[in-house]
């Protein structure tokens, strides 16, 4: 693991992509660091693969062998399922080619290193309310954006918006979905974000683009922050509503005429 940066852990699984994100009775997913549980991670899951990104902590210096485990649990199952591994922190300062040679730019330009690289997987960070000053969020806020030391861009999501925090008083019981569900549907609006961002990044006024796309986001997530949840809730009631008229059509045809 790359000090400074994040590294993937990948599974194997025969368990449905929507897993750990269901409405009902989803999986749960905990990562623990010496026994210490860990939260600067994020998952995906896609055809039977489930991808975990983790920050390397800040506190690992180069040489440390770190030890993790994953444990995956869900209401059928009896004992949770668990894995260890273990990581040795490294640091690469150095790009292949020589201390003195320069970074390939990512987009066409003259080679002075201000593109980002869009092959990096973007890093989310959760923000919360006593962190709001640092980033210039309030209640309303959902989601900036941010150059990162690696040359790609941070995602800022306000884990303590509004709207996310009253449906969870609505629903209190599901408070850790709810959570999943907001981050997971601003993550993909992120990745958007990041697509128009690479057709924008060849702007000479690298600075003042990368300010007005933040502009841009923190404005349309505050208001996509506000109907995401009840959309999300509203496909999930598709299942039940059609499974009724089934039912009924199914009823409707076994009657005599």
């Amino acid at each position: 693991m790359d000090i400074g940066h994040r590294f993937r852990v990948s599974f194997r699984t025969d368990a449905s992509d929507d897993y750990f994100f269901r409405e009902n009775e989803p999986g749960e997913f905990k990562l623990f660091r010496s026994d210490v549980e860990y939260h600067d991670y994020d998952i995906f899951a896609h055809n039977g693969v489930v991808n975990c990104y983790v920050r390397v902590p800040n506190d690992v210096q180069v040489g440390d062998v770190v030890q993790w485990e994953v444990v995956v649990s869900d209401i059928t199952r009896i004992e949770p399922f668990s894995l260890s591994f273990r990581r040795r922190a490294v640091k690469h300062d150095v790009h292949p080619g020589g201390p003195h040679s320069r970074k390939r730019p990512i987009e066409e330009g003259d080679g002075n290193g201000t593109g980002h690289d869009f092959s990096r997987v973007p890093a989310i960070q959760k923000i919360r309310r006593d962190q709001w000053n640092e980033v210039e969020f309030d209640k309303f806020s959902a989601l900036s954006v941010k150059p990162s030391p690696e040359g790609s861009l941070d995602f800022l999501i306000n884990m303590d918006n509004a709207f996310l925090a009253s449906e969870i008083r609505k629903n209190p019981k599901k408070s850790s979905l709810l959570e999943k569900q907001f981050e997971g549907a601003l993550i993909l609006f992120c990745l958007a974000v990041r697509a128009k961002f690479k057709e924008q990044s060849g702007n000479d006024d690298h600075e003042g683009s990368l300010r007005s796309l933040d502009d841009a986001v923190r404005e349309s997530s505050s208001w996509f922050a506000v109907v995401v949840l009840p959309i999300i809730q509203a496909f999930a009631n598709l299942e039940d509503l059609v499974d009724e008229q089934v039912e009924s059509t199914g009823d409707d045809a076994g009657e005599s005429p």
